[in-house]
């Protein structure tokens, strides 16, 4: 089975402008490849470049040096060598992303918000709408917030809404970044039983948790940047 991520000899410094352009090392030579199915869980302590290394992933950061190459329809994408409209693409289509804060259009409603991923990616059914209610329901979003605006949520209700819009799609690589940081024990199982249903349909999963003991549950492997790092 082909590798859904593939990185080779992957670098990243960022060179700060304002400080008489001082070079910032941050990651070094990474050879790093996931599979379909799989749940890596990347470590090290704060400061080792675990979200950079996934906003390199999703396009966020242009590497330095290397190459990150992304499987989708059979085909690789070299996101060093993508255009704009490739990496958009590859977006809506190919890697979800539950960031640690919702970032949505103002006045816009929670419903509405999870439908959006479904129209991008043109798999609005009719039986759309009874996937999103069972999704919020299973996240214990209360029905009657489903018209509102998330941004006038609760921390723990904004992260649900974001692991709804993401889960919702069809990805066949999802990036979770601290995905259960806002929520409480109940909440939190409920997210790795999604989780672990995404991993049964081969979905491969990047993610970023501190607490080992709910990463050890749905990780299968641990990618230390410690050991790739300068700083």
């Amino acid at each position: 089975m082909n590798p859904s991520i593939k990185t080779t000899n992957l670098q990243k410094t960022f060179t700060l402008h304002n400080q008489n352009s001082t070079e910032l090392k941050v990651l070094k030579n990474i050879n790093f490849s996931i599979s379909p199915g799989e749940c890596v869980a990347l470590t090290g302590k704060s400061g080792t470049g675990k979200s950079t290394f996934l906003r390199m992933l999703y396009g966020n950061y242009l590497p330095t040096a290397g190459s990150i190459e992304i499987l989708y329809n059979d085909t690789y994408f070299d996101l060093m060598n993508c255009l704009e409209h490739q990496v958009i693409y590859l977006r809506k289509h190919a890697i979800g992303y539950v960031s640690q804060f919702l970032v949505v259009i103002p006045r816009v409603s929670t419903f509405d918000i999870v439908s959006n991923t479904l129209k991008q990616q043109n798999t609005l059914e009719d039986n759309s709408n009874e996937k999103i209610s069972h999704l919020l329901e299973t996240l214990n979003i209360k029905k009657n917030m489903w018209h509102l605006p998330p941004m006038t949520f609760s921390g723990g209700e904004q992260q649900r809404v974001n692991i709804a819009k993401t889960f919702i799609g069809n990805y066949p690589i999802l990036f979770l970044d601290e995905p259960t940081s806002a929520l409480d024990k109940e909440n939190t199982e409920i997210v790795l039983e999604l989780i672990k249903s995404k991993l049964n349909k081969n979905v491969a999963i990047i993610t970023i948790i501190h607490d080992a003991t709910i990463r050890n549950q749905i990780c299968t492997r641990e990618f230390n940047l410690e050991n790739f790092t300068e700083v």
